[in-house]
């Protein structure tokens, strides 16, 4: 199958409706794996959606939205706010795409944050292998925590420009 990537209109009504319905199962995921419940996504509407100011790519595989990630730009850095993929795509390399999509988008002189839970070790991985680096955990809750991670892609050119 082909699996295309497309931005998503999250004022779109049906758009936002099935990035809510692939957000719901794949968050209800990984709350279980992290013990948390409570997980942010899992109590999002269309509102906080549109309110988000995030820029959202859907992964797409015969017009069905099987993977969704999302993104923030300041002018100085990027986080990934979002990464989900409904579970009958599991490792498939639906994340990875969508995560180098994102990458692809994001200014190549940002420097990249990107939140996952500590526990959720295929989040970790996929972040590891692509050269996202730990810099500090976050408690969200009584033995919850979130790994802040960086990737600094700028840091090449920087290391140039120290050399000159």
């Amino acid at each position: 199958m082909t699996l295309l990537l497309r931005p998503i209109d999250v004022f779109d009504h049906q758009a936002a409706l099935e990035l809510l319905a692939l957000q719901i199962i794949s968050y209800e995921i990984e709350a279980k794996r992290i013990g948390f419940e409570q997980a942010p996504p899992l109590s999002d509407s269309f509102q906080t959606l549109q309110r988000s100011k995030e820029t959202f790519i859907g992964c797409y595989e015969e017009g069905k939205l099987i993977g969704a990630a999302s993104f923030k730009e300041s002018a100085d850095e990027a986080t990934i706010c979002r990464m989900m993929v409904h579970p009958d795509h599991f490792r498939r390399g639906v994340a990875t795409m969508l995560l180098l999509e994102m990458e692809r988008r994001i200014g190549p002189h940002l420097t990249i944050h990107v939140p996952a839970g500590t526990r959720n070790e295929p989040a970790m991985s996929l972040y590891l292998k692509h050269g996202y680096v730990p810099e500090n955990e976050v408690l969200v809750a009584r033995g919850i925590t979130i790994t802040m991670l960086v990737k600094r892609r700028n840091a090449g050119r920087q290391e140039a420009d120290r050399r000159t």
